[in-house]
């Protein structure tokens, strides 16, 4: 409002001097343009009474008094809105967590799996079998006994107990399971590599002629591939491994081949939802269970992972050799000491609580999967990681930019109203303007009425229109009656 105070003051000079008396203000209106000028609300409430209520009591409205309460109106909008504004900016203004990433140059940690150096010696040397084939490096073959190597950590990682090795599953079209670290840092996110295994099974028993002829038969015999046998009356747990994808001769030790097939045919306790189906593949026995048989692929594959923010977001893999496929498949191949067959079976009883044969067969393929890769941990080591990046939390604010880009707009708004307003009083003529400017405000108007020494004498600020200003002393202002019974300001001699 003091910038806004310089084009009213050009503007009293210019009518003054040119006599338009009427365009001038009254004494009442002078108040009110002071104290609006000044910022006073209460003037500007009532200003607004005295041009919109003194009807046919006042004289006409000058323009500079119009705009001196306009201007106040739209600076105290402006106001009321840029503090709508910041209160709207902090309330909405919340604290998140952040997640900054950076690079790493080169890998600090070895989170990815590969065969150890014992394994790989095992194919360095010249020790074969009477063929001149190596045995797995997943087993020791004795001549009367086969034992699982690396069998504590083999078990503990099928059993989710190690602390080195995990088995973790992903679904990347078909389902994998991967053999990865057992407590990988949470604040960094990396690329590995590793093996992974996926296993398909599609459930044959309608085609097999599985049926529950008699109380104790429950015979099956697959035409399409050498399988056969009888759930009840055989053994009830019948896995069978082959050497081709033709499966017309079974496989012995060692097998090496990748992708690998095989079949199973399997009796379990206990009564399931499926039991009520009309699914052809699944038979009930005369004393109860659940019979079914499935045909089986497994395949081996060099994998790289990567993981971000503790989850595996990317696999890319190419199928392994056949070697690696008979490291995997030794274990629980049956040729191979049939190591992993309570965890095999106990998958077996989960899967069979899906709706339909082929669930059954999918979920089983998973589970095979995860005993496979967990069977073989006993001969991994760590790998350096491929790719590798820091990951840090951090509180941040997040600034919606809705209230934040209106604050700024109307602060902007705010800011060119003083621009434009300061250079408008640059460019208004000199003369006299910054004397009279002083004097449109309550100071101004007190030294007009008590400072009779310094009337009309010019002031570039508001505090040379008094004597102190001169430090050659002041009057001092006192209140007399006067002789109609009012009261009234009146300065004393200078002190």
């Amino acid at each position: 409002m003091v910038l806004f105070s310089y084009p009213v003051a050009a503007r009293m000079i210019r009518r003054s001097e040119a006599g338009q008396l009427a365009a001038l203000p009254t004494p009442y209106q002078l108040n009110m343009l002071v104290g609006v000028i000044g910022g006073g609300f209460g003037t500007l409430w009532s200003a607004v009474k005295y041009v919109f209520g003194w009807r046919g009591r006042k004289p006409g409205v000058v323009p500079e008094l119009w705009w001196s309460m306009l201007m106040m109106v739209i600076a105290i909008i402006l106001s009321i809105l840029i503090s709508l504004a910041d209160t709207w900016l902090h309330v909405t203004t919340k604290t998140i967590s952040f997640v900054q990433v950076s690079a790493v140059g080169k890998p600090d940690h070895a989170l990815g799996r590969g065969l150890s150096s014992t394994c790989l010696d095992t194919y360095n040397s010249k020790v074969t079998n009477n063929f001149g084939v190596h045995y797995p490096c997943t087993l020791d073959v004795a001549l009367s006994n086969v034992n699982l190597l690396g069998t504590s950590e083999a078990y503990k990682t099928v059993n989710n107990i190690s602390t080195t090795n995990q088995v973790d599953t992903v679904s990347f079209g078909s389902t994998y399971a991967l053999l990865v670290d057992a407590d990988p840092p949470s604040d960094i996110d990396y690329s590995a590599t590793t093996f992974a295994v996926s296993t398909q099974c599609t459930s044959i028993g309608h085609e097999c002629g599985l049926n529950p002829a008699l109380g104790i038969s429950t015979p099956f015999n697959c035409p399409n591939i050498n399988f056969k046998g009888d759930v009840t009356s055989g053994p009830d747990w019948n896995l069978n491994f082959f050497n081709t994808s033709e499966a017309k001769y079974n496989a012995t030790l060692p097998m090496v081949s990748n992708p690998y097939y095989w079949a199973l045919a399997s009796l379990i306790d206990g009564s399931y939802p499926i039991i009520n189906s009309k699914d052809p593949n699944i038979v009930v026995p005369v004393h109860g269970g659940l019979a079914t048989v499935i045909f089986c692929n497994t395949t081996v594959f060099d994998a790289t992972y990567y993981r971000t923010n503790g989850t595996i977001t990317k696999l890319l893999g190419t199928i392994s050799n056949a070697t690696v496929g008979g490291i995997f498949s030794g274990p629980i191949n049956p040729f191979g000491g049939h190591f992993g067959a309570n965890q095999l079976q106990n998958g077996m009883h989960l899967a069979a609580f899906g709706n339909t044969s082929q669930d059954i067969a999918t979920a089983f393929a998973n589970t095979f999967s995860q005993v496979t890769v967990g069977f073989a941990a006993g001969v991994m080591s760590p790998r350096q990681n491929t790719l590798e990046q820091d990951r840090h939390n951090l509180l941040v604010a997040r600034v919606p930019k809705a209230p934040l880009y209106t604050l700024v707009v109307l602060n902007l708004l705010y800011a060119l109203l003083g621009i434009v307003l300061a250079v408008i009083a640059l460019f208004l003529p000199g003369r006299g303007l910054k004397d009279v400017q002083a004097k449109l405000t309550i100071a101004g108007l007190t030294a007009e009425g008590l400072e009779r020494s310094r009337l009309g004498r010019p002031a570039g600020r508001v505090e040379e229109l008094f004597e102190e200003w001169d430090g050659n002393g002041s009057a001092r202002v006192a209140v007399q009656q006067t002789q109609a019974g009012g009261w009234t300001f009146a300065t004393s001699a200078k002190i």
